[in-house]
């Protein structure tokens, strides 16, 4: 065969190829058309397989159209990938691209443009852009509304703990308070958006001071088991030095009951003596229903291993408890309450609130202790309130906790 034949053949038009499929589908022998059109059998072949109609169910396709729309969607997926990877794309606020896509929604009039393409081609989830769509442009949605009302509630919750409230106690009181179903990360990240931060108290890494020779470790009846079973089992005791109102040097002393985390009684002198550590478990003596075998656990302060104090814990059947020298692990839920103490009442008084009078001082640890007690989730009692707790233990045991 010639060249000139060749390229007659490569010259063929679409048309003619498809009327030449069209008789070998309807009977006529391929020879006879080879032979007719000065055309190899091969060819006339080829034609069949790539113009013969294919009947589907939505319409009727060839070979040759199916392999152009193949081609065409390979083409299509590629510059789709690109847009996608785009400097563009990639660096668009999400907020952004979906306004340009609603955009986009709005001016189509052919409805050729869906919600579901525009997803795929700006990489956008489809619930987020339906969210985006119906929810969360307005400002009076549901997730608006309870947003709002969290927002408030949380502002509420972290004023009136003095702002020091972090994302877990928060987190309880909304749902014992309040009724509220949501989740400790959704409180943070709304504390996060309002600007608000909890109290951290300060970590004070402290040296294990080396035990004296002659100490009686037998003394130590405690042994850090700071679990109890009821009310009134184990208390310890302790105090610290603060600086009160005009400057003038204060000592704290407190009883605090193991079982609920609750501060019994306390009470503010000058210097840790005698006098104060006696007075402050007279108060608690007082106020309490004293059962057998009460462990009182404390330091080894000289107010503490004194005589009189000891004398006045044995004629009440008080066990007597002491920590290890220079070990403030063996008294950790004191240490723990003045933590608190110090970064929620102290550090405020010396930064932005001084107290103003001996009376304004007695007043604030006062409500700092009655709300410690009364409304300050605790996280050992499962972030309920140590009198919530003992309140269980008493509706529950139908017994005598206070006097």
């Amino acid at each position: 065969m010639s060249l000139s034949v060749r390229n007659r053949q490569k010259r063929r038009s679409e048309k003619f190829k498809q009327s030449v499929a069209l008789l070998v589908e309807d009977g006529e022998s391929a020879i006879g058309l080879a032979a007719k059109f000065n055309i190899p059998l091969s060819t006339i072949y080829y034609w069949h397989d790539e113009y013969t109609p294919q009947t589907t169910v939505n319409s009727i396709w060839n070979k040759r159209r199916l392999k152009e729309n193949a081609n065409r969607s390979k083409r299509v997926q590629l510059e789709l990938e690109l847009l996608r990877n785009s400097p563009f794309i990639q660096t668009a606020d999400r907020t952004e691209r979906m306004i340009v896509m609603e955009d986009l929604l709005k001016k189509d009039t052919t409805d050729s443009i869906t919600a579901e393409l525009l997803c795929e081609a700006f990489d956008i989830d489809k619930s987020t852009f339906r969210h985006f769509r119906f929810d969360g442009k307005h400002g009076d949605t549901q997730l608006c509304r309870r947003r709002k009302r969290l927002e408030s509630r949380i502002l509420k919750i972290y004023h009136d703990s003095n702002n020091t409230y972090g994302a877990l106690k928060i987190l309880h009181l909304l749902r014992g308070k309040y009724h509220e179903r949501v989740s400790v990360d959704y409180v943070r990240k709304i504390m996060r958006d309002l600007g608000i931060v909890g109290t951290t108290p300060k970590q004070i890494k402290r040296k294990l001071r080396t035990i004296v020779k002659y100490y009686d470790e037998k003394r130590n009846i405690l042994k850090q088991d700071f679990c109890a079973t009821k009310p009134n089992e184990k208390w310890v005791s302790d105090s610290k030095q603060f600086v009160g109102a005009r400057g003038l040097i204060k000592e704290i002393c407190i009883v605090e009951d193991l079982y609920a985390r609750k501060i019994v009684s306390y009470h503010i002198g000058t210097t840790e003596n005698t006098n104060l550590v006696a007075k402050t478990l007279r108060k608690a003596i007082g106020a309490r229903v004293i059962v057998d075998n009460l462990v009182l656990h404390t330091d080894n302060s000289s107010a503490n291993i004194s005589i009189r104090y000891n004398t006045l814990i044995r004629s009440n059947g008080i066990i007597h408890s002491y920590s290890g020298k220079g070990n403030p692990f063996d008294d950790a839920p004191g240490e723990s309450f003045f933590s608190h103490f110090s970064a929620e009442l102290l550090v405020d008084a010396a930064k932005e609130h001084p107290f103003r009078s001996e009376h304004d001082m007695k007043e604030r640890i006062a409500k700092f202790v009655d709300e410690y007690n009364n409304k300050r989730p605790h996280r050992f009692n499962d972030y309920l309130t140590p009198t919530q707790k003992e309140s269980q233990y008493i509706r529950k045991h139908n017994v005598r906790v206070n006097r």
